[in-house]
């Protein structure tokens, strides 16, 4: 699949300044996406089967079993979070920040559908529901590994530098995490997994302390 020429003029007039002007980490994912993909001898339908692997589109029970799975593993994280004191460091904000907002939809999505196992029984990949649910808990899963890579940052503590913006270590991987959080809470706001735009005011009280400091 490639875009005509118009739908190139629209992404390259359009779309790609606004991700620059107003999501700058999305603009830096959105490349990382093209190199992962980017290789001209993978066919059409071996694309398609990637993505739905990655997905986990295609398999009910091994996503139930997977998102009880990272559920638990991103409520562990919090509880270490709690007992920690990283100070104002935007890396390790970040990662409590994802977490906490992982539980949340993830549990939404489990208690949602226990209550209502039909949507597990009519269950259809046509369905945006369906597709909605499965991309939140691989946006979930790929933040887990991220954090799991990085943490704990032993680097930040007691390390007044760590804060700066300056530092670019700490601001290229706060932005990885807020590239997966911002496509983690877009979507479970639209699927109906959030009720209020907490991670908008995460964000803001983030940049905020950060501008104090």
């Amino acid at each position: 699949y490639i875009l005509t020429d118009e739908g190139l003029k629209v992404v390259r007039d359009e779309i790609l300044p606004a991700l620059e002007e107003e999501y700058p980490h999305l603009l830096n994912r959105v490349g990382k996406i093209s190199k992962k993909y980017a290789n001209e001898k993978t066919k059409p339908s071996e694309f398609v089967e990637m993505v739905h692997d990655e997905l986990l589109i295609d398999d009910k029970e091994k996503f139930k079993k997977k998102l009880n799975e990272i559920l638990e593993e991103y409520q562990n994280l919090l509880e270490k979070f709690k007992n920690e004191d990283y100070g104002f460091c935007g890396v390790w904000l970040a990662f409590a920040g994802l977490s906490d907002l992982s539980v949340e939809a993830l549990e939404n999505i489990k208690y949602s559908d226990l209550l209502s196992e039909e949507v597990f029984d009519d269950f259809d990949v046509s369905l945006s529901e369906d597709a909605g649910k499965y991309f939140i808990l691989n946006k979930a899963i790929e933040g887990l590994k991220l954090i799991s890579e990085k943490y704990p940052l032993t680097e930040c503590l007691g390390n007044f530098e760590c804060i700066s913006e300056d530092w670019n270590k700490c601001k290229e991987l706060k932005n990885e995490v807020y590239a997966i959080f911002t496509a983690l809470e877009s979507n479970a706001i639209i699927y109906g997994y959030l009720e209020t735009e907490e991670g908008d005011l995460f964000l803001k009280d983030l940049t905020a302390k950060e501008m104090e400091l």
